[in-house]
């Protein structure tokens, strides 16, 4: 799952890539550029919760939904495909006549 999880946490970073960077630059860049970090130090605690929270977010979405996407821990699609034919030909197993 570990590696499934940083797979998906990559393809979420890039999907969101555009999104954050407008939002960073409306958030921080402009009040930036209009001087609000030298006339305000709440700024700077407002600066840090805005670039430590989306992407902490991101990472807890893609770990939810990594875990209840596939809870028993299985890395990839091939290993669980492989147990589920193991499992089919266990249960329909076929009586030789002899």
């Amino acid at each position: 799952m570990r590696g499934l999880l940083w797979t998906a946490v990559g393809n979420a970073f890039r999907r969101t890539a555009l999104p954050l960077l407008s939002y960073y630059a409306l958030t921080l860049a402009v009040p930036l550029a209009n001087g609000a970090a030298l006339s305000d130090p709440a700024f700077v605690r407002h600066a840090i919760v805005v670039l430590v929270v989306p992407p902490f977010s991101i990472i807890l979405a893609c770990a939810v939904y990594s875990t209840l996407r596939d809870p028993v821990g299985r890395t990839d699609e091939k290993s669980s495909l492989a147990d589920r034919d193991r499992q089919w030909n266990r249960r329909n197993r076929t009586v030789s006549k002899g």
